[in-house]
């Protein structure tokens, strides 16, 4: 990949989530670090404060309906549109980005198409499948970031060769150089982050309550020690998709003094930094776990 003038990145971003708040903060570094650009784009109405700066500017941002018009200003002087993090190829409707950028590039080659640190399916349709096989046909590059993925993508008959990764979030440490320091305390810090998933995503309920009704049991446990306090982090701060309906059942007749609530913070290395300070991670959030995990 020849160093870009620009890159205009694809994902879920700008929606109060610290884990997609995490792949704008490594993409932004990778970009500059590896392919010495600059100019980097990350779409979306509340984007994170990362270390390494974005191009923010927006076409007409207070006007509803034009985030599209604004995208495709952006992708057309663009040397590559690139998919990064969590972005998951399941279909390919003919509104999304990847779909717009798909139909550029074939108009225009400068234009390249690329994806790292995602992962691919499941998919609904044979037609959604087709589709988005035709997608990855398209890339000059692509990282999955899961062996079902790879397995899949291995399969095909594409033109250069899919490369086995992970998430990208896992790279942070490599940003974040000064390493957290762990308070000293007799006194343990229990992390724990909850979502109600299945909730959002039309998925099992009675899996989700079950699970949630685990959780409450376990932290009953852990509040009855003198030397455990919790710290409960909503590492999704969205309005309509977020952690806070299912921390509120969660923390019901905890008592005030054994747990703080870390609220969702635009500031990644924020959120990293508190994470370092606990003693271990409960969580049903991935990205809660990763950060833990590094």
């Amino acid at each position: 990949m020849k160093n870009p003038k620009k890159i205009t990145f694809e994902g879920f971003y700008g929606f109060k989530n610290a884990g997609d708040d995490a792949f704008v903060e490594v993409a932004s570094w990778g970009a500059k670090k590896y392919w010495n650009c600059n100019n980097n784009v990350f779409l979306g109405a509340h984007l994170p404060q990362v270390k390494t700066a974005i191009n923010t500017h927006q076409l007409l941002p207070s006007i509803k309906g034009f985030d599209r018009i604004n995208f495709l200003a952006h992708l057309l002087n663009s040397d590559y549109f690139i998919s990064a993090g969590g972005s998951t190829f399941s279909e390919l409707p003919i509104h999304s980005n990847k779909n717009l950028a798909y139909n550029v590039h074939r108009i225009n080659k400068n234009v390249q198409l690329g994806a790292i640190g995602v992962s691919i399916g499941p998919f609904k349709t044979i037609k959604d499948e087709r589709n988005v096989i035709k997608y990855l046909e398209s890339l000059q590059f692509l990282a999955v970031r899961d062996s079902s993925s790879f397995k899949f993508v291995s399969s095909l008959n594409l033109p250069y060769k899919p490369i086995n990764a992970f998430d990208l979030a896992a790279l942070l440490p490599l940003i974040y150089r000064k390493k957290a320091i762990k308070i000293s305390s007799d006194v343990k810090t229990i992390g724990v982050s909850i979502c109600n998933y299945e909730s959002y995503k039309n998925g099992n309920l009675e899996m989700e309550r079950h699970r949630n009704q685990f959780f409450k049991q376990l932290i009953e446990i852990f509040v009855k020690k003198k030397n455990i306090v919790l710290k409960v982090f909503i590492i999704n701060g969205n309005k309509y998709t977020g952690d806070e309906k299912a921390t509120s059942e969660l923390l019901k007749d905890i008592p005030n003094d054994k747990y703080s609530i870390v609220p969702y913070s635009r500031n990644v290395e924020k959120v990293w930094n508190e994470i370092a300070n606990c003693d271990l991670m409960i969580s049903t959030r991935l990205h809660a776990s990763i950060f833990a995990c590094y």
